[in-house]
């Protein structure tokens, strides 16, 4: 994701971060079921995670004015969009060692999963439905 590399390469955050934000996503969008993964949404949705995740789990974060140039969003953006996603996360942003190390674990048996499934077994989504 384009995305995450700028984010990387201008405002570097700690693994803890990155996991942080995934497990965030994952719990919004699959767990909860709260609110899609789409590509329209993923860019803010992502920018959001990573930023609560890093105010969450470190000492310093970057300026406020900064991250939201880098994602290519105004202040007042970032703003909204940090504000909107604490609330869909119920404020429950807590993330401990053991939660990390279990999201990890859920992560690397998705890959194997996806590995062992092979190219054809992906599942493609369709736009529409086709008329039987």
């Amino acid at each position: 994701m384009i995305c995450s590399r700028r984010i990387h390469r201008f405002c570097p955050l700690s693994t803890a971060v990155y996991l942080a934000a995934s497990y965030y996503l994952h719990r919004l969008a699959i767990t909860d079921r709260i609110i899609p993964l789409t590509r329209l949404n993923a860019h803010r949705l992502v920018l959001a995670a990573l930023r609560i995740a890093a105010k969450t789990l470190e000492d310093l974060s970057y300026p406020h004015n900064r991250f939201a140039r880098v994602g290519g969003l105004t202040d007042l953006d970032l703003s909204r969009l940090e504000v909107s996603f604490c609330f869909l996360m119920d404020f429950e942003l807590k993330v401990d060692r053991a939660m990390l190390e279990k999201h990890v674990e859920i992560l690397r048996n998705s890959v194997e999963a996806q590995v062992m499934l092979g190219k054809d077994g992906l599942v493609v989504a369709r736009r529409y439905s086709d008329p039987a």
